[in-house]
Order: structure tokens, then C-alpha cells, then sequence
């Protein structure tokens, strides 16, 4: 029996709250029951009066009373249309109420998709969808990790889980002062622009720590743009979060431009601005937060002693043929795990090293490394060298061959590349499971942020593609909030 898409779950579950929702509006939407402050329980309601301001009969007071330190009034839908209620009293408190009357006589106060008698409903069953996706992309990162760790989604649906939790605490926060549907729709724009304010200490604690990190590692190896990128990243998640910021101040304080007119271009021009710029951010820094989690994870896994070949993943050499720090660990990491392997298990493994000769290199890296397998003790019986790939891809494509159908295989690398070696291997079709070797931590932060600008490039069609919805969502949002106004 073929399983249902979880896209056909949402669309079930998103189609029944739906349904309530409109149910619960339809059924308590013809009365609204509003409350105005009148700071003086003392007063008669016979000191306030009351007036409808239509063209024709479109709402009927049908109740007024005061009730502590507020006045009641209850009015009912009788037409379709907006109608204005002022209340004047003798103690001169004045209240000035816009009323819309919608199909089925529902009534919205102050705007088109205000607050409604019922339309608490609104966020209550936006906050169980949220809950529901939330769940689902729990479920779906299990069962994917579970069937391969490097796989990229598993990143996603890790920064979608992160995403939706803030976002689901921000809508139950705001149940207390539910101001309609509008408000609803702007949260939605508006959850990435609070998720990256609320991120800004830990962005800014990021910045300086990476920026630090760069700093030791460019003293210790010479400046380039690969060993500034930590300070690059920084800047760009500060500049992300506060550009935003500053543009509005300066739009707000303009004398050029009008963003305060809620029927011009510019006031909406500005919201699509800022949430755009947010969604990226926040999509980025949700990216970011998942390929930290799924990198420490494959980093620190345990593999099964169980396997017939250990792939050892080449890089540079020294001029004279000898092994970097970097490349050492790496060996040294798949000597340790073939001894860990024969001690528990009494299977000795093969080892296959791979690395091409670059140009400025005497002999190719898979030769190197089997030079220094020899010196410490391993046979050259034992040793496999492919040497003609000339990057990881073609580390794994090239081992691969080598390998006979059925066997086990695992690969060495330095821990922050493990991940995204993995995800290649996947990619490629082939199921199989990395170690990684520890090395310095002013190198390893910043080794981990090329990771990662590699694994976006890699994925540079998924993103290109979510930010271009990202746009024409906002781009339809801040048109149909404009439409909302001028109605």
C-alpha cells in the first residue's frame, strides 16, 4: 500500500483548521462586544453618547452597559459595508470606532481583517499548524538521519524545526492582545525580522568570536580571503540584522519619501524591504545553525568496527613529499580505528589512500600517505593507492572503484570536513560512514565556515529557488496588505 505524502497531511490539517476557524467566525461573527476604558466607574451610562456614523443601516447598537472601569457597548451586523461609532461623554472622553460588516455579516473592528468576535480562533489554530509542521519535520529529520546522516535536508529540516519553534512561541505570545487577522498576516512577514533581532547577542557574540579566531589563525598562517572568512560571515550577519533597522529609521525620518501613508507605495515598499531582507537572514542563520548541529554530529559519530576498507581522503603535501599536520591527523585517525577494529573484533582492515599529484607537489598525496601508513607499521600488502583524483568527489568516485561489491567501507577526514564529504558520498549513491580527525581550534572554526559556504554553494539551486519564493511572497503580501487598506 503506497504511504501518503506528508504534503497531503499538511494540506489535510491546514483544509480542517481552516474549516473551524471560519466555522467559529461565521457562527460568533454577527456581534461584537467592544470595551472602552473610561477611567471613571462613577459615570451613568446615560453621560456617554453614542452615534453611528453610515450611509445606510450597516450596524445596530444593541446593548450598552458599564462594567467597572469600562464601557460595554454590543452591536450587530445588519448590511454590508463600514460604519464609524463615536462616543462622546460629559467628562469629555471621546472614542472614535471604525466598524467593517463583511459577507455573512461578519464584523471587524479599526481594519478590513481586524479583530472579530471569535477570531481568537485565528492564532490559536495558526499555533496548532505551526505545531503540526513543527512535528512532522521532527519525524521526517529522524527518519533521515536515520537512513544517511549526511544528507542535506537533514540541515533544513533542522533550521525549519528551529525557525517554527521561535515563531510558535511569538504566536502564543501575542494571543493576549489578538488584534485581528492583519495581525496575523504580518506576523507571519514579521516572525523572521523578530527571529533575527532576538539572535542579534548571539549573532553578535559570533562575530567577535569567528572574528577573533581569524585574527590568531591569520598570525599563525598569513592573511588571504580563505582565512578572513569568519570575519566576513560576521560582518555580514551584523550588517544583515542592523541594515535593516537603520534603513527604517532613515525612512521614518525622511522628507523625500512618505512611508507613513498607509495608502501609498513606499509604506509598503518599505515592509517588503525589511522582510525580504530578514527572511534571508534568518534563512541563512537557520542554515547555518543546522549544518553546525549535522557537522558536530557526523564529527563526533561512532562508527560500527565492521568494515572491510577505510578511505583516507587526501589534501596537500609538504615539498618534500611529507605529510602536513592536517593530512598526518587524518592518517593517524584511520591507523587508531583499524587498530580499535582488530583489537575488538579481530578484522584487520585495508587502507586506500587517495590523493592526486598536484603541480607544485614531488609525488602524489596517495603516495605520500602510503609512505607514512608503511612507517608506522602497516603492511604494504594492506595498502591500495588511487592516485588520480583531484578532490574529494573524485577521492570517492575513484576509491569506490576499487572496492568490490558488498563491502563495508568508511573514510577518514579532518572533523569538520566529515560532513560534507558524507553528503558528496551520498550524493554519488554510496551509503557509507566518515571519522574525523580532531585539529587546532583557531583553524577548525575557521576550516568549518568554508564547509560551509562549500555545502551552500552545492545547494545553491535550493537556495537561489527559496529565496526567489521568499521575494514573491513578500512582493504579493505587501500588495495584498496595500489592498487591505484601500478597501
Amino acid at each position: 500500500m503506497k504511504r501518503i505524502s506528508y504534503r497531503y497531511y499538511i494540506l489535510l490539517v491546514g483544509f480542517i483548521l481552516f474549516a473551524i476557524t471560519s466555522l467559529v467566525i461565521i457562527i460568533n461573527g454577527r456581534y461584537i462586544t467592544v470595551k472602552y476604558d473610561i477611567e471613571d466607574a462613577s459615570t451613568e451610562i446615560n453621560d456617554y453618547k453614542l452615534n453611528i456614523e453610515q450611509d445606510k443601516n450597516i450596524i445596530a447598537i444593541v446593548d450598552k452597559k458599564i462594567k467597572g472601569n469600562y464601557l460595554e457597548i454590543k452591536i450587530k451586523s445588519i448590511n454590508k459595508g463600514k460604519a464609524f461609532v463615536s462616543i462622546d461623554s460629559v467628562n469629555n472622553y471621546n472614542f472614535l470606532t471604525l466598524f467593517y460588516v463583511h459577507s455573512f455579516g461578519i464584523i471587524t473592528k479599526n481594519t478590513f481583517l481586524g479583530y472579530s468576535s471569535g477570531s481568537i480562533v485565528i492564532p490559536i489554530c495558526v499555533s496548532i499548524f505551526i505545531a503540526f509542521i513543527i512535528l512532522l519535520a521532527i519525524k521526517k529529520y529522524i527518519k533521515s538521519n536515520r537512513c544517511n546522516m549526511y544528507q542535506y535536508c537533514n540541515i533544513q529540516y533542522l533550521g525549519l524545526t528551529i525557525f517554527l519553534i521561535f515563531a510558535l512561541m511569538a504566536q502564543l505570545y501575542s494571543l493576549k492582545n489578538y488584534t485581528g487577522l492583519d495581525e496575523t498576516i504580518r506576523f507571519i512577514s514579521y516572525a523572521s525580522r523578530m527571529f533575527d533581532i532576538y539572535m542579534l547577542p548571539l549573532g553578535l557574540f559570533m562575530a567577535i568570536f569567528v572574528s577573533i579566531s581569524n585574527i590568531i589563525l591569520m598570525k599563525k598562517e598569513g592573511f588571504n580571503i580563505k582565512n578572513a572568512l569568519g570575519i566576513i560571515l560576521g560582518i555580514f550577519i551584523l550588517l544583515g540584522t542592523l541594515l535593516p533597522l537603520y534603513i527604517n529609521d532613515l525612512l521614518q525620518n525622511a522628507t523625500f519619501i512618505d512611508v507613513h501613508n498607509e495608502r501609498g507605495f513606499w509604506c509598503y515598499f518599505q515592509t517588503f524591504f525589511e522582510t525580504t531582507v530578514y527572511g534571508i537572514i534568518t534563512y541563512l542563520e537557520c542554515i547555518l545553525i543546522g549544518t553546525i548541529i549535522c557537522s558536530i554530529k557526523a564529527a563526533m559519530h561512532n562508527s560500527k568496527y565492521d568494515k572491510d576498507y577505510i578511505i583516507i581522503l587526501g589534501c596537500g603535501i609538504k615539498k618534500d613529499g611529507s605529510l602536513t599536520n592536517l593530512l598526518k591527523s587524518r592518517v593517524d585517525k584511520a591507523v587508531k580505528f583499524s587498530k580499535m577494529q582488530e583489537s575488538k573484533t579481530g578484522k584487520r582492515i585495508k587502507f586506500i589512500s587517495s590523493g592526486g599529484q598536484g603541480s607544485d607537489e614531488v609525488i602524489s598525496e596517495a603516495q605520500a600517505i602510503s609512505n607514512y601508513l608503511i612507517s608506522t607499521g602497516i603492511s604494504s600488502k594492506d595498502i591500495i593507492i588511487e592516485d588520480k583524483s583531484r578532490n574529494t568527489k573524485e577521492n570517492i568516485i575513484n576509491s569506490m572503484n576499487l572496492i568490490k561489491n558488498n563491502k563495508k567501507v568508511i573514510y577518514s577526514t579532518t572533523n569538520y570536513h566529515v560532513f560534507r564529504a558524507g553528503n558528496i558520498a551520498y550524493k554519488l549513491g554510496y551509503n557509507i560512514e566518515g571519522v574525523g580527525s580532531n585539529t587546532k581550534q583557531y583553524f577548525w572554526i575557521n576550516a568549518f565556515i568554508r564547509e560551509f559556504i562549500a555545502t551552500l554553494n552545492n545547494e545553491r539551486k535550493k537556495h537561489i529557488l527559496f529565496i526567489l519564493i521568499l521575494t514573491i511572497s513578500n512582493i504579493l503580501l505587501s500588495f495584498f496588505l496595500y489592498l487591505m487598506n484601500i478597501i
